[in-house]
């Protein structure tokens, strides 16, 4: 019954009798689905590079412009991850650091970084930290040390 009605409907498409399909259709319906399926598929990936790989040429740069400063830790506290990168292990935190600026005062904001394991100790309470500071409403804080840094993952969530 199903394959009658769509071969009527196809019949007042193409002019074929109402029995069998349309000899193009059937020679491109791999090519069509194939369509179908996978441009989803392109448009998520395209996404997916945009924000996470392409926005890292936009990071470096804008890492390169920040200031320099210092930050003593306010509070530490583990996040949510662990990673294996290199042979090394990191751990994820969230900082909050109080950063010394001669310009425009001392101020506190919060921050996650990666930190590598073996230097945990270089991130207790009341210890001082090199860090570069976006100026600007809503500046990112990159840390200015080889042992910790941040992920494109991360910038992007805490926006």
């Amino acid at each position: 019954m199903n394959k009658i009605m769509i071969g009527m409907y196809m019949v007042s498409a193409t002019g074929d009798s109402p029995t069998e399909l349309s000899p193009w259709l059937m020679d491109n319906l791999p090519l069509i689905m194939g369509v179908i399926f996978l441009l989803p598929l392109l448009i998520t990936g395209l996404a997916v590079y945009k924000i996470f790989f392409a926005g890292r040429k936009d990071l470096i740069q804008r890492r390169a412009r920040a200031s320099e400063a210092v930050a003593q830790v306010v509070s530490i506290e583990q996040a949510v991850g662990q990673a294996r990168i290199r042979g090394k292990s990191y751990i994820k935190v969230r900082l909050r650091l109080k950063v010394d600026d001669s310009f425009s005062g001392d101020y506190e904001l919060d921050t996650v970084w990666w930190i590598d394991f073996l230097f945990t100790s270089q991130v207790q309470q009341g210890a001082a930290i090199s860090i570069k500071v976006e100026t600007g409403e809503g500046g990112q804080v990159f840390p200015n040390v080889p042992w910790a840094g941040i992920s494109m993952a991360d910038l992007f969530l805490a926006k």
